[in-house]
Parts: structure tokens; C-alpha cells; sequence
């Protein structure tokens, strides 16, 4: 029998190799070790059950691979429970079984290592090294370490459990989104080194919540599982195959170019087309597919991977069972995706800025007020041009938003410069025709005005021309509202539009702004001159003030006073300046 220390000292190495980061292998060599080094004459092996009940060397010294690989568990032990006195040749105390071995026959003992739930997972022998029959000893030793080894075993079961629970679809058997992004990075690295095309393909199910609604879950899921199983049928070892989310899988294919990725395509959406039974149903299943490819598309496995959904998202526009590659065009369609909902986010937490103008009398040089122009510096972008987020804005809706905050914080501003007594007479915003379709536009007007303690005559709406084309009622009563208010209104860009005169003289505007491209070829083109000095003409006879934009030249000021103008705008003044730079120019002037 071994002494109390050998087995004190066999536990607390045993359990601090199952408490490390030791492998299996590691763990069930230092067992065998252990045995040996208490039983010097002996010879310890530790047999693993595989998947099919054969038996696998795992560990040891004992019996050689060539004896017992592939041999059934009950060679050994049949069913016992216990350990049992067994040979070479198969004989044991309770039964006979031929395992191959006739000659060199030598007597062991074999005890079952099994599970909490009573499966056997492994075997452990000793076997003396000479002819010699297995002592009492070693028997004790077979009942000592067993229990070590099935610690071992069902850590190393818990551990595989684990990992496979973190890095696979239960549903499928798939790997998941983090085991792809790990083997997916490997492949392309190995592309990178060996300078190989490699193709990113996800794919996803047509009407997939339609069919789950109607099938069940149970019904889903057996879709799923038959998906997951024709897009791995003829897949070459180095090609993965993921499960990412719902109803949609992901491949990458090593190797794979344009043409290959395509054929690829195609093979994929036939097999999966392919009729099928699913809850008892006959079936037709259909799906879409993207494409992105190494290195053009991207370099790392989440860009690719983004833009084959959005080559997916592509091809599901275009009808069922459709394929597409990612295209520069789709990139541009998602960077403005991306820029409305980051302009959605600037105007909702204040992230935008305004920029002022002034505004020059030309007699005396004082500031006749100023225009507000909204900026935007985006985060990651810099700065976007307004001509870029207005239109965007536009055309997603966010018009109006945008409108209400300039106006609200060009009134937050001039309420400022109030407060400190600067000498800014007055201020003007740009609006879009849609704001005036807004019938809560004057309320909110009235609302900012009183919040700041603002004067209606010190705000200015600057209105773009093609509100000469609308003539609704309703568009004409919030115009005619907010002219009541006593705000001023502005017809910004005058000369380049849908001018009707026949309409102009029925809207309530103070002021005509003369568009800059007259400005721009006064210098050499009689034409504008002439067109500039009837824009003026036709404001003085409708009482109206005009204001000359876009002014970068002396000779332009000198033109339009020969003409008669007396305000104008632009950068021979002043270029759009943030608040504190203005204030610094307006003190400069003063000084």
C-alpha cells in the first residue's frame, strides 16, 4: 500500500495541475508519472474513450499505441464497474475478448474513469514492467488516481463545453461571429503574406420572418440547421463557414477572386434553391448574397464582412435569389446613410456652429447687421461643407430641424451681444421654403423673440426665390404671420431663379439680396452691370432695400455705388466669422 505521505504528496501535485492552466495531456502524464514514482516496477496508462467508444492513448508508458488504438472500450473492462484483472490477449476475470495481441500476453490492471452522470470516459491501467502478476499496490494506486482523472477529464468536457458555447452557434453547430472574426483574420493574414485574393460572402435567407411566422420556431430553427448544412456541403478545408445573427451566414474563401467568387455565388443560391421539407411542408427557400473582396474592398475582416452585407442589401433591392458585388457606388450610399444620422445627432445635441457675415454700409463703412451661416465640423469628417449638409438635410428630413436651431441660436447669440453691448443692429437667418409650410413657424418665432428679449425688427428670414413659385393659401398665410410679427424677410439669391414678378409684389419681403454671380463678372461683363442695375431698380420701385452678395474686389464695391447700391456682403469685408472673431473685427473697426 502506498505510505500517507506518497499519497499526500500525489494529491497536492495532482490537484495544483488541475488548478493551473495545465492541458489534459499535461494533467493525465503527471498522474501516470506520479504512479510510476511510487511504483517504480510499474508502468501507468491513461486510455481515452473517443466519440465512437474506441479507445485513444492519452497518457503513459504502459501499453503501446499499436495495442489498443481503435480497440472497443469493453476490450478491457467489458462492463465492469470496478477495476479488473485483465491481459494482453483480452482475458479478464469475468470475460475473454480478442484484442489482436497474441504473443507477450502480461497481466494489468484496467479500472473504468467515469463521468458524474456514470459515462465512461476513460481507462487507467497499470501494468507491471516484467512478467510479474499486478500487486495489491497497484491496485490502490488505480483506486487513488481514478478520481484525479475524472476531475481532469470533466474540467477538460467543461472547458470544450465552454469554448464551444462562446465560439459556436448552438443552433447550427456554426462557428459565430467571434470565431469568424478570429479564423477570418488568420486567413487574411495568410493572404496578405502570399499576396492571394481572398472573397467575403454573406448571405441571407428571402422572407426568412414571413416563413418563421408561418412555420414556428421549431419550424425556423429546422430551416436554419438546413441552411447552415447546404452551405457547408463542398466546402474545402480552408474555407469558413459562420453563422452570424437571425437568418444570415457569412463565408470566407481563401484564394477566391472576382470570377471564382461569383461561381461561387451562383452554386451557393442553387443549392440552397434546392426543395426541401421543412415541419412536414414542402418548401422552396431563396436567398440574396454579397460579395466583397481582399485587398480592393477591405483589409480587415470586419470591413469586408460590413461591406458584403451592404452588396447584400444591394442585391435584395433587385428582386429574390439575387447576387451582388460591393461597388464604390454602394460606399457613397452609405456614407451619406452614415452623415444623416451623424447630422440627425449634431442638431439634436447642439454640435453644429454658426459663422456671421457682415453686412456693410458702403457710405460710412458701419455694420448694418449680420448673416448667419451654420457650420459643421464633424468629428471624424472635418469640416462638411454647408452646401453638402443642406442639401443632405433636405433630403432626409432634417430641414426643419435644422432651421429652428439656427434660428434658435442665432437668437441665443444676438441676446448675447445685447447683454455685452455690442453694436450688432441686427441679425438675418436662412430658412427653407419647407419651414414656411410649418404652421407652428410664427409661434415659434414669437417664442424665441420673447425668451431673449429680442425686438421682431432686429430678426431677419432670408427666404430663397423659389417661393415665388408656391401660391397655396397656407403658404401664403404663415408668410404673411410672420410678417405681422414685425420680423423682416429677405428674398436671398434674387436674379437666378423662378422669378415672377406677377408674385413678387404679393409677398411681404423688405429686402431683395442680389445674387453673387452678377457680383462675379461685374469687372468684365456689361450684361451683369446691366442686370445688377435692374435688380436695383426693381427693388427701389417696389420700396424695397437691396443687398449686393459675394463682394471680393474693390472694383466691384466702386461698381455697385456708381450704381447706386449701399449695402453689400462679402469677403472684401469680412469673411463668415465665429462670434468671437466677429466681436474682435467689430472692435478693430471701432478702434
Amino acid at each position: 500500500m502506498p505510505s500517507a505521505h506518497e499519497l499526500m504528496v500525489l494529491t497536492q501535485k495532482v490537484l495544483a495541475s488541475l488548478l493551473s492552466t495545465a492541458s489534459l495531456a499535461e494533467q493525465a502524464t503527471l498522474i501516470c508519472q506520479e504512479i510510476e514514482c511510487i511504483a517504480p516496477d510499474a508502468m501507468a496508462s491513461i486510455l481515452r474513450v473517443d466519440q465512437q467508444g474506441a479507445l485513444r492513448p492519452l497518457a503513459g508508458t504502459g501499453l503501446s499505441a499499436r495495442q489498443v488504438q481503435g480497440l472497443a472500450l469493453d476490450s478491457l473492462c467489458g462492463n465492469a464497474e470496478d477495476a479488473v484483472l485483465a491481459d494482453t490477449a483480452g482475458s479478464t476475470q469475468e470475460c475473454v475478448h480478442d484484442t489482436g495481441v497474441a504473443s507477450g500476453a502480461k497481466r494489468f490492471w484496467a479500472a473504468p474513469v467515469r463521468s458524474g452522470d456514470g459515462r465512461v470516459l476513460a481507462m487507467l491501467v497499470i501494468q507491471p514492467q516484467e512478467a510479474a502478476t499486478p500487486s495489491a499496490l497497484h491496485r490502490s494506486l488505480i483506486d487513488a488516481c481514478v478520481p484525479f482523472c475524472a476531475l481532469a477529464l470533466e474540467r477538460e468536457e467543461s472547458r470544450a463545453r465552454i469554448e464551444r458555447l462562446t465560439f459556436h452557434d448552438d443552433l447550427t453547430g456554426l462557428p459565430n461571429r467571434r470565431l469568424l472574426q478570429a479564423r477570418a483574420g488568420q486567413a487574411i493574414a495568410k493572404a496578405q503574406r502570399d499576396r492571394s485574393p481572398l472573397a467575403v460572402l454573406v448571405v441571407d435567407l428571402d422572407r426568412f420572418q414571413r416563413i418563421n411566422h408561418s412555420l414556428g420556431q421549431p419550424g425556423g430553427d429546422e430551416l436554419l440547421r438546413l441552411v447552415a448544412r447546404r452551405l457547408g456541403e463542398g466546402r474545402r478545408f480552408c474555407d469558413i463557414v459562420a453563422h452570424l445573427s437571425a437568418d444570415e451566414f457569412a463565408l470566407v474563401l481563401p484564394g477566391c477572386d472576382a470570377e471564382q467568387a461569383a461561381a461561387s455565388a451562383r452554386c451557393l443560391l442553387m443549392a440552397l434553391g434546392k426543395p426541401c421539407r421543412i415541419a412536414g411542408v414542402p418548401f422552396g427557400l431563396s436567398a440574396c448574397l454579397g460579395i466583397s473582396l481582399f485587398p480592393g474592398d477591405g483589409l480587415d475582416v470586419d470591413t469586408l464582412v460590413h461591406r458584403a452585407d451592404m452588396a447584400m442589401q444591394r442585391a435584395k433591392t433587385c428582386g429574390l435569389g439575387r447576387f451582388c458585388f460591393f461597388s464604390e457606388e454602394l460606399q457613397r450610399s452609405a456614407l451619406e446613410l452614415s452623415l444623416e444620422e451623424d447630422l440627425r445627432i449634431a442638431i439634436e445635441q447642439n454640435q453644429l456652429r454658426l459663422h456671421y457675415q457682415p453686412q456693410v454700409c458702403f457710405s460710412d463703412g458701419r455694420l448694418r447687421g449680420v448673416e448667419a451661416l451654420a457650420r459643421w465640423s464633424h468629428p471624424r469628417l472635418g469640416d462638411i461643407s454647408p452646401a453638402r449638409f443642406v442639401v443632405l438635410a433636405e433630403q432626409c428630413g432634417l430641414i426643419d430641424a435644422l432651421g429652428r436651431w439656427v434660428l434658435r441660436e442665432a437668437c441665443r447669440q444676438l441676446a448675447d451681444w445685447r447683454r455685452r453691448e455690442l453694436a450688432v443692429p441686427a441679425i438675418s437667418i436662412n430658412l427653407s421654403p419647407s419651414n414656411f409650410h410649418d404652421p407652428g413657424l410664427p409661434a415659434t418665432i414669437a417664442h424665441m423673440l420673447a425668451q431673449h428679449g429680442l425686438r421682431p425688427g432686429e430678426l431677419m428670414l432670408e427666404i430663397t426665390e423659389s417661393v415665388l413659385m408656391d401660391t397655396t393659401p397656407a403658404f401664403l398665410k404663415i408668410l404673411r404671420e410672420v410678417h405681422e410679427l414685425g420680423v423682416l424677410l429677405s428674398m436671398d439669391d434674387f436674379g437666378t431663379g423662378f422669378s415672377s414678378l406677377s408674385h413678387l409684389h404679393r409677398l411681404p419681403v423688405q429686402e431683395l439680396k442680389l445674387d453673387r454671380s452678377f457680383v462675379f463678372d461685374l469687372e468684365h461683363d456689361g450684361a451683369s452691370r446691366t442686370l445688377s442695375d435692374a435688380v436695383l431698380h426693381l427693388g427701389e420701385s417696389l420700396q424695397l432695400s437691396v443687398v449686393a452678395e459675394g463682394i471680393e474686389t474693390e472694383a466691384q464695391r466702386r461698381i455697385l455705388m456708381q450704381l447706386g447700391y449701399q449695402v453689400g456682403q462679402g469677403y472684401l469685408f469680412s469673411a463668415p466669422l465665429p462670434s468671437a472673431e466677429l466681436e474682435s473685427w467689430l472692435a478693430s473697426r471701432s478702434a
